[in-house]
């Protein structure tokens, strides 16, 4: 399934980041194309991290209009909200307790290394924005990677848009685009 973002039209080209729950801008910049990337305000973060509730956390994800996976220390998926399941094509129980690259179905993760450890890893830039964000603290915004994904089909070349924010000791990982590159070409 792709997910398209949220995408902006206007006469200026320029990527804006805003809070994907209560949409304040959080930055806006020049930009290639027009488009739209969501992060999490500090106010906002603050609500969520200290309602520390599972159920809550799960309200509050579901809240929000695209795919959200809440990363934990091992780059292993831990909660991720309605959109996501529908965009993954598969429900929460299934990609809960894994790890991200099983979540997305990179074929890399398959391998016997399994995700994080396979040769192609190390260039992960999925995989080192999650970890970056979750060390510095600092969130990502508009991030590309691009991964083989395995489908009934067989592998295709799958480019994600993404932002990062670090809730607590986890990391929120925004999907605001899937590219099916074979079908752009």
């Amino acid at each position: 399934m792709i997910f398209r973002g949220f995408f902006l039209a206007s006469p200026h080209t320029q990527m804006k980041i805003v809070c994907a729950w209560c949409h304040k801008v959080l930055k806006e910049y020049e930009s290639t194309k027009e488009m739209v990337s969501h992060g999490i305000c500090p106010e906002c973060l603050r609500e969520i991290t200290e309602v520390g509730t599972e159920m809550n956390l799960r309200d509050f994800l579901d809240r929000l209009g695209f795919p959200v996976l809440v990363i934990d220390g091992a780059v292993a998926v831990q909660r991720v909200n309605r959109t996501a399941e529908q965009a993954l094509g598969r429900p929460a129980p299934q990609l809960e307790n894994i790890a991200a690259g099983l979540a997305i179905e990179c074929q890399n993760a398959h391998t016997p290394e399994g995700c994080g450890r396979a040769e192609h890893c190390a260039g992960c830039i999925l995989r080192q924005t999650i970890v970056g964000t979750r060390v510095d603290g600092r969130p990502r915004y508009g991030m590309y990677s691009q991964h083989q994904i395995l489908t009934p089909l067989g592998a295709k070349p799958i480019r994600f848009r993404f932002s990062t924010t670090r809730m607590g000791e986890a990391v929120m990982l925004a999907i605001d685009e899937f590219e099916d590159l074979q079908a752009a070409s």
